[in-house]
């Protein structure tokens, strides 16, 4: 797992941002929780996600995905999309997370593409 991710394991979030810092090769990375939260969707293994994430392409072109996946340690899957140039937001899907969702995907289409 990347080091700097371990700090963050240690706190209960329900979503974790990692998008472009002001400087090159420069990553914000930060984690919250829902105001009004609802109940969490879960699978066998974990939670399920909202997975939000967009690279930029040699073509300055940006691609974005967006899917949900259960996940048993978010922060080791961090661990091999940031190194890969992916840059997003994951977030617990509750009862009441959809519309918080959206709202996301929308903001980070509209700020990064």
């Amino acid at each position: 797992m990347l080091p700097f991710l371990e700090d963050l394991r240690k706190e209960n979030f329900d979503c974790i941002s990692f998008l472009p810092g002001e400087g090159e090769g420069e990553l914000n990375i930060e984690g919250g929780t829902y105001f009004e939260k609802g109940d969490e969707i879960t699978g066998t293994l974990g939670c399920v996600y909202h997975i939000n994430i967009f690279k930029h392409k040699d073509d300055d072109e940006v691609e974005f995905d967006t899917f949900e996946a259960v996940l048993s340690d978010p922060f080791v899957y961090l661990s091999y999309i940031i190194p890969c140039g992916w840059f997003g937001f994951i977030s617990k899907k509750t009862t009441g997370s959809v519309d918080f969702n959206q709202e996301i995907v929308d903001q980070m289409k509209k700020s990064f593409a």
